[in-house]
């Protein structure tokens, strides 16, 4: 990445963010609703319901819903290919 590229350049909003905004709703509202559901009280359980729901969440996208959209004709071309980073020497 260039010098001369400014952060609305590093920071532009693709398909993927969307798709994966939304996602991240849906998972912070499955935590929301345990632990209102169950009646969680405390910062320990809180914390290991959350850590739990984020390993979960998080390997379900990687596993099941990644790959729906990684290749799919519709986001060809939408800039989020993967760029390697240069790191400074």
């Amino acid at each position: 990445m260039s010098e001369s590229t400014g952060l609305a350049g590093r920071l532009s909003v693709t398909k993927h963010d969307g798709i994966v905004f939304v996602y991240n709703v849906g998972a912070v509202l499955s935590g929301t609703y345990l632990v209102s559901e169950f009646e969680i009280v405390g910062n320990g359980p809180i914390l290991a319901v959350t850590v739990f729901l984020a390993a979960f969440w998080t390997l379900y996208f990687r596993l099941a819903m990644l790959r729906r959209f990684d290749d799919h004709p519709r986001f060809e071309g939408d800039g989020d290919e993967e760029e390697t980073a240069e790191l400074p020497t």
